[in-house]
């Protein structure tokens, strides 16, 4: 049972309680009347007038307990209205509807903003024009009429779902479901730290067989009879007892990491779950918004939306507001004509602003936004960035429709004719870029004139692990970049740069391509000269643009869960946040679009970025080792439907004789096969000290678990069974190996 400290501490939870309840209901009456508004006083909205008796009776109740009786005052107003609209004493009109949410407004101001004190002579004001639509009972009582046919209403399933209980519901705290949720995704830094140290003794036992090999060598050399070939007869067998000891450790290790890598998997996969909340709860607050809005402006706006169940992370939806309320202003205020021009222009008087939310393959979430209004005038937008110098007029002329709407999501562009307190300052749809790519997603607009304008925005479902290539800079940090935004990673030979006009220039497939220090991007103090004989660099493209960035080293690659940064420090140049990595160190992980834009405002010309190469070093290479030819080319099919390059071989020789030519990110290998099985290939990988790390998947008819442990044991990252095969079961657990 609960315990508190003071009454004061009570009253305290109690109201935050209350606070929460109360916003509930108050939106969903304001749900209510703009579904009324949009069906008409004629259609069949019965259900919807029982929706709103019953949430204002329930904040009645609420505001009474916890002593809020302005609340419940306007509530009981509300409810005797609803009431006797519901007998059919009552017709429901567009003042009444209008009274109301007057009413909503004035209970939101109550509700979340308790500190600004709502003159008692207002709600007084509200609670007579109440009464006063409520004083038409009188004529209609004294004349026994029903107003309202009850046998002509119709009520519907949904209305009936609404009235049952959730009583399996329970509320958490956002905040300590969101500590929990942080804390377990941090323990995927020892899913990394198991695996590097599965990697080290992989070394050692390569290491230690190596040093057999060639004690074997020497021994064969020796005189059998020397003191010394018995002496090292003796080390020889004290090092295959070590290797031995090795192997069986590293068995029960692999088997612990795989248990362990499943449960938090598994547990994360859960709480993700947890935080999944419907679309709309992040368009919550605007039906009411645009509709007070477009009223003040003589406009009458559809706010449609479709999607609305689709579950999305909340944290990502929380991050939305922000982009969804500077796209409905820009809308209502720039794009949407009067009802009056509307008319003129033989448009419907009622203009329409439409979200639609979908998911694709069940990753990603694309919300498109659309308005049916006057469109977004290019050749306005095209003077106002010659205007301010972004491009000249040569430039200008040669801009595809596409790029020019581009510049809208610029600091200071706008075509608005004058700045409002709404909007037109120019800021707003770079902001909402800034916010949806720090989530990991992408925006671009289309318009066309006096037919409307459309944003489509791409996000992931949810905050995810993701891959980053740890580099290390000059001065010595450790940086992390989003491995799938990386274009390229090599190395040069310091005597291939090349100076033009004083930048560091290096060549990739035939195009000179500036190349700038990491730390002089990160604006870190360092030498001038670039260091070794060596020079690694990775290379970042944005609008089919390439800048390299050198590095000292470029590490490897890991899992991580990006911790966002909060409060006041939302908001950091090059930096979208940190992260824990395996070895326990936090470290930062830079943001590729910020880094482009530094290294253009540096002097840094970005190249043209040649399509061969993107396509060439995004694709993930595959090679498969199965005799059957059948199962082989199915294999193959799947994957490069996907876009993976794939090599096959038709048994394990001929796949080990590849991979000691050729790179590949991943091999998938059937067990039974002639001359070398999948057991001894991926034997021969773990202890080769160049392919030790290649990622194997055995893919088998052996169904047994003596055969899924051998899998474990010999080093396989992932065993999938024949009988059991799902394409799409088979393309995950790639996608996640690499």
């Amino acid at each position: 049972m609960a315990t508190f400290s003071s009454d004061e501490e009570f009253t305290k939870r109690l109201l935050k309680t209350f606070k929460i309840e109360a916003d509930g209901h108050v939106k969903s009456i304001v749900e209510g009347l703009l579904e009324i508004e949009r069906l008409g006083f004629d259609g069949e909205i019965q259900p919807i007038i029982d929706k709103i008796f019953r949430n204002a009776h329930s904040l009645k109740g609420s505001a009474r307990t916890v002593g809020i009786f302005s609340i419940e005052e306007i509530c009981q107003e509300i409810e005797s209205l609803f009431s006797n609209i519901r007998k059919g004493y009552l017709p429901l009109t567009k003042k009444i509807v209008e009274t109301l949410f007057n009413a909503c407004s004035i209970l939101d101001s109550i509700v979340n903003k308790p500190d600004i004190k709502v003159p008692s002579k207002e709600i007084t004001t509200l609670i007579k024009s109440l009464y006063e639509n409520k004083s038409q009972l009188n004529d209609i009582n004294e004349n026994k009429g029903l107003l309202i046919d009850q046998n002509k209403i119709k009520k519907t399933p949904k209305a009936d779902k609404e009235i049952k209980s959730n009583h399996n519901i329970l509320k958490i705290d956002s905040k300590k479901l969101e500590l929990l949720f942080s804390e377990m995704e941090e323990m995927i830094s020892i899913k990394g730290y198991l695996k590097n140290n599965l990697l080290l003794l992989d070394e050692l036992e390569a290491g230690l067989q190596n040093i057999i090999k060639r004690s074997n060598d020497i021994l064969s050399a020796m005189d059998e009879k020397s003191s010394l070939t018995e002496t090292l007869q003796l080390q020889r067998g004290s090092l295959q007892e070590l290797a031995l000891n090795i192997k069986k450790h590293k068995k029960v290790f692999r088997e612990g990491k795989f248990f362990l890598d499943r449960k938090i998997d598994d547990i994360l996969f859960n709480l993700r779950d947890i935080v999944m909340m419907p679309f709309y709860t992040a368009l919550e607050p605007f039906p009411l918004m645009i509709r007070e809005m477009a009223k003040s402006q003589n406009k009458d706006i559809d706010f449609i939306v479709e999607g609305k169940e689709l579950c999305i992370d909340r944290r990502i939806l929380d991050e939305l507001r922000d982009p969804f309320t500077h796209i409905f202003r820009n809308a209502i205020d720039h794009g949407i004509e009067t009802i009056q021009e509307r008319i003129a222009l033989k448009k419907n008087p009622k203009a329409i602003i439409k979200v639609k939310a979908n998911i694709v393959k069940g990753e990603q979430v694309v919300i498109k936004i659309m308005d049916d209004g006057r469109g977004i005038d290019l050749d306005l937008l095209k003077d106002k960035i010659v205007n301010m110098k972004l491009v000249d007029n040569v430039e200008a002329e040669k801009l595809k429709d596409e790029e020019v709407i581009d510049y809208i999501f610029k600091p200071e562009v706008s075509t608005a004719k004058m700045v409002t307190n709404i909007s037109g300052r120019g800021l707003g749809m770079a902001i909402v870029r800034e916010t949806i790519e720090r989530l990991g997603g992408t925006i671009m607009a289309m318009t066309e004139r006096e037919r409307g304008t459309a944003f489509t925005v791409k996000l992931p479902v949810n905050i995810s692990t993701i891959k980053i290539m740890l580099i290390k800079a000059y001065n010595g940090n450790i940086y992390g970049i989003p491995t799938e935004k990386i274009i390229y990673s090599s190395r040069v030979k310091k005597s291939d740069i090349q100076k033009v006009d004083g930048i560091d220039t290096v060549n990739i497939k035939g195009n000179l391509t500036s190349m700038i220090k990491i730390d002089d991007t990160l604006d870190i103090p360092t030498s001038n000269d670039l260091i070794g004989e060596h020079i690694n660099y990775f290379v970042l493209g944005s609008e089919n643009k390439l800048i390299a960035f050198s590095t000292a080293e470029i590490l490897f690659e890991e899992e991580i869960f990006i911790k966002p940064f909060q409060g006041q420090v939302k908001r950091l140049k090059n930096i979208i946040g940190a992260a824990s990595i395996s070895k326990g160190n936090n470290i930062l992980i830079l943001n590729p679009t910020d880094l482009l834009k530094s290294a253009i405002k540096k002097g840094f010309v970005p190249t043209f970025k040649p399509d061969e190469m993107y396509v060439s070093t995004k694709k993930k290479s595959i090679l498969i080792a199965e005799d059957s030819i059948t199962a082989r080319t199915l294999f193959k099919g799947i994957l490069e439907s996907v876009g993976y390059q794939v090599t096959t071989a038709p048994d394990g020789i001929e796949a080990w004789n590849i991979l000691k030519s050729q790179d590949f990110d991943l091999l998938l290998s059937d067990i039974q096969m002639p001359g070398l099985n999948g057991f001894e290939l991926t034997e021969k990988i773990r202890n080769d000290r160049k392919l030790f790390r290649l990622p194997v998947v055995l893919i088998t008819g052996l169904e047994s678990q003596q055969d899924k442990e051998r899998g474990i044991e010999v080093g396989a990252n992932a065993y999938i069974v024949k009988s059991s095969f799902d394409q799409s079961n088979l393309l995950d657990v790639i996608k996640k190996i690499i």
